[in-house]
């Protein structure tokens, strides 16, 4: 059986994400919404690609706990992990697959590089400071 097109688009989108390009974002937006599009209507691809979708988690979310194993992963790396994460929660194929834990480990270790150096005083206040920007950001967007 041949592959619709949006399948073979979705699948060109996703095959060839490098997590740590700057252009992961796009093909990973690109691609689950293309799947899930497809998972959602009525066609007989609709289970293929649900499969595809988890699929890809899987793949990408190894991909990541394999970069985040390394003893050091240099800032813009832990950066483009980060925007690929946030990219990849944002797909209806998160679900069961913890990503929000991947996002705040990669934010942890961006938060110990940024902070390098610092007092633990100074380190505390610094994320206490953040924190509060994030949850005021929070709060405003709802």
């Amino acid at each position: 059986m041949t592959e619709s097109h949006d399948l073979q688009k979705a699948r060109a989108h996703l095959n060839g994400v490098n997590l740590l390009n700057r252009d992961a974002e796009y093909h990973i937006d690109e691609g689950f919404f293309t799947l899930e599009e497809i998972a959602g209507g009525d066609t007989p691809e609709k289970a293929r690609a649900g499969n595809l979708g988890r699929t890809y988690m899987q793949r990408f979310r190894a991909a990541v706990e394999k970069k985040l194993a390394e003893k050091h992963v240099p800032e813009p790396d832990l950066e483009a992990l980060l925007r690929s994460v946030t990219a990849l929660e944002a797909s209806a194929f998160a679900s069961g697959f913890d990503t929000e834990r991947l996002r705040l480990r990669i934010a942890s270790r961006l938060i110990d590089s940024y902070f390098q150096g610092y007092s633990e005083a100074e380190r505390s206040a610094e994320i206490r400071r953040l924190m509060d920007r994030i949850e005021k950001e929070r709060e405003s967007s709802v």
